[in-house]
C-alpha cells in the first residue's frame, strides 16, 4: 500500500463518523464507519461502533441492524474497497457542507 492510499485511510474513520453523525439511522452509513475503523486497524472502536449501532436501532427502530452492518463486521478487510469508501465518504460530505452553504446564502 502506497502512502498516499494509507493517508486516505486513516482519514476514512473521521470521515465516516461525519457521515455518521449526519444520518445515524442508514444502515449503511453505519457499515461504511465499522469499515473504516477495521480497515484502519481499529477494531475496537469497529466493536463499539457495532454496539451503538445496535442499541440505537433497537432503541428508535425497534430492530436489529441488517445484512450491511453484519457484513461490515465479519468480511474481509480490504483496503482497496476501503479507499473507494473513503473517496464516497469525502464526495458526500463535501455536498452536504455545499448544501448547507447554499441553504444558508
Amino acid at each position: 500500500m502506497n502512502s498516499d492510499m494509507r493517508r486516505a485511510l486513516f482519514r476514512g474513520p473521521a470521515a465516516a463518523v461525519r457521515v455518521v453523525a449526519m444520518n445515524p439511522l442508514d444502515e449503511n452509513n453505519q457499515a461504511l464507519l465499522i469499515r473504516a475503523y477495521r480497515t484502519a486497524g481499529d477494531d475496537g472502536a469497529a466493536a463499539l461502533q457495532l454496539a451503538a449501532c445496535t442499541e440505537l436501532f433497537a432503541r428508535e427502530l425497534g430492530v436489529v441492524p441488517g445484512p450491511a452492518v453484519q457484513a461490515a463486521v465479519h468480511s474481509p478487510v480490504d483496503s482497496r474497497d476501503e479507499l473507494d469508501d473513503v473517496v464516497s465518504v469525502e464526495a458526500i460530505v463535501e455536498a452536504t457542507r455545499l448544501d448547507k452553504t447554499k441553504i444558508i446564502s
